[in-house]
């Protein structure tokens, strides 16, 4: 049995919603730049046991590096679900609670999540903010990422309401 796209889009959008963020504390503080970042980022993916696999603390250009190898790992088809999602499912986090996740569809279709907790201001129980949203190119994906290295939480909030989600 072959896996498709559109298969394999359906098995990230349900691991999206099941995924236990990783674990992991960043040990840097934010800069004093407002809206800016200066935290370690590490990366994950996934096994074919769908089971979180850690590879560290990265910077930038590495992440970046993840992304072209992600890429060109690509296939048209695979032979099993598990197969396609460790091959093609992956993320970046500074904390457990603050991640941005990603499944490279196709080279068109590429499934973005952005999660972070929310203020407890108002609220005796912390809510999570979420943003989904599907790009349309490697090159949205790293201006993305960019984007979440560089900026703080809020800041990538903003960034992301004004970039189409």
């Amino acid at each position: 049995m072959y896996w498709s796209h559109e298969a394999k889009k359906t098995w990230c959008g349900l691991l999206f919603l099941f995924l236990i963020p990783v674990n992991g504390v960043a040990d840097n503080q934010p800069d004093n730049r407002e809206g800016v970042m200066e935290e370690a980022v590490h990366y994950y993916g996934m096994d074919q046991s769908f089971k979180v696999v850690e590879y560290g603390q990265v910077s930038i250009d590495q992440a970046l590096k993840v992304v072209d190898e992600r890429f060109a790992r690509l296939r048209p088809k695979y032979e099993t679900g598990e197969e396609a999602i460790a091959e093609t499912m992956f993320g970046f986090y500074r904390e457990k609670d603050t991640f941005i996740e990603i499944c490279i569809n196709g080279p068109t279709e590429i499934s973005f999540k952005f999660e972070v907790p929310r203020s407890k201001r108002f609220l005796i129980f912390q809510s999570v903010y979420q943003k989904e949203t599907t790009l349309k190119s490697k090159g949205e994906l790293i201006e993305r990422i960019k984007a979440f290295f560089n900026l703080t939480p809020e800041a990538y909030k903003s960034y992301l309401a004004g970039h189409g989600g």
